[in-house]
This record gives C-alpha cells, sequence and structure tokens, in this order.
C-alpha cells in the first residue's frame, strides 16, 4: 500500500507533467534553452519561466532554491518534473489552506499542531496532514487534494517576479527527504 505522499505526488505529478510538457515541446521555446549550472551555488538572477524550461530540457533531478523578493521556496525536480514544494509564504502551508478555506475548524487545527508538536517531541516525524487524518478532521483523499492545489499555489507564486535568485542542488538524494524515488513514474 502506497502513503498519502506518494499518492499525492503521483496525482500531481500527472497533471502538471501534462501540462507543462505541452508548454515545454513547443519548437520555439526549446532550441533556445542554455544548460542550467549543474553544481550547487548562487546563479545569476533568472526568469522563473525560463528556469523551468531549463531544468525540463536538462532533465533535472535535485532541489531548486527559489528566492523571489522576500519569499523562499524549495522546489524539488525528478527528470526535469516538478514533484514537490516546501515553503513558501505562510499562508501557503497546509494547516493555513484548510482553516482560511473553512475545511478545518480553529479547534481542529491547533489539536493538530498539538498532536505534530507532541510527535515530534517523541522524534516521531508526523505531517500536520497525517494528525488530520488520524483525528478523522479530513480524509486522506480531502488532503491529497489540499496538497495537490498547495503544490500548486506555491508553484505558481514562483511566477510572480520578473526575476528570482536560484540555488540548485542537483542529485537524487535531495527527493529521498519527500518520497521513496520508486513511486516517481516520469
Amino acid at each position: 500500500t502506497s502513503s498519502p505522499l506518494e499518492e499525492g505526488t503521483a496525482a500531481m505529478s500527472s497533471a502538471s507533467h501534462a501540462a507543462l510538457a505541452t508548454v515545454f515541446q513547443q519548437p520555439s521555446v526549446a532550441p533556445h534553452i542554455e544548460p542550467p549550472k549543474t553544481t550547487p551555488g548562487p546563479m545569476a538572477e533568472v526568469s522563473f519561466p525560463r528556469l523551468l524550461v531549463r531544468l525540463w530540457s536538462q532533465h533535472f533531478t535535485g532541489m531548486a532554491s527559489v528566492e523571489g523578493g522576500t519569499t523562499m521556496t524549495y522546489l524539488y525536480f525528478f527528470k526535469g518534473h516538478p514533484v514537490f514544494a516546501e515553503l513558501g509564504t505562510p499562508d501557503q502551508a497546509l494547516g493555513q489552506r484548510l482553516l482560511h478555506a473553512g475545511k478545518i475548524s480553529l479547534e481542529q487545527y491547533s489539536q493538530a499542531i498539538q498532536r505534530a508538536t507532541e510527535r515530534r517531541i517523541d522524534q516521531e516525524e508526523t505531517k500536520l496532514g497525517e494528525c488530520l487524518v488520524a483525528m478523522a478532521a479530513l480524509t486522506c483523499e480531502e488532503i491529497l487534494e489540499e496538497l495537490k492545489h498547495q503544490f500548486l499555489a506555491k508553484t505558481l507564486a514562483c511566477f510572480q517576479h520578473e526575476t528570482v535568485r536560484v540555488t540548485l542542488s542537483p542529485g537524487r538524494d535531495r527527493l529521498e527527504s519527500i518520497t521513496p524515488l520508486e513511486s516517481l513514474s516520469v
């Protein structure tokens, strides 16, 4: 049986991969792409759309730290396809999104935060979504749906800046912390 993260990654991957592939396969865009920097370290400011095209065309696997304005977002790529995003702005956090959408109450949010914190103190890494499912506040499917929206919101927010500063950290080991690589099918 697969974990909620694996299911969410697969669901997000198919939708985002189809959209990205359609855009990036346009012959007018692809021939003008320079390869991305393949060693860790800061890059000059770049256009976020151009960055995505570069990483996709080079089948980049690893993490891109994207700084736009005062916001830092970590985007994870597998064979050029974005598969996960973390950080971003506080309003993009899963609990905040669920609370503002009215999908959970303030009491449920507080209980889930408390439960996740207690587990962290006990050296058990537990995500907020897992706590909400364990509390029966939401179903696994509802969490996965919100995770898809969260991923899109964090990724699309990077487009609001004309240029972003990026640090690339290539390598499959960057993905190991978010999901087993066997679950990524690109």
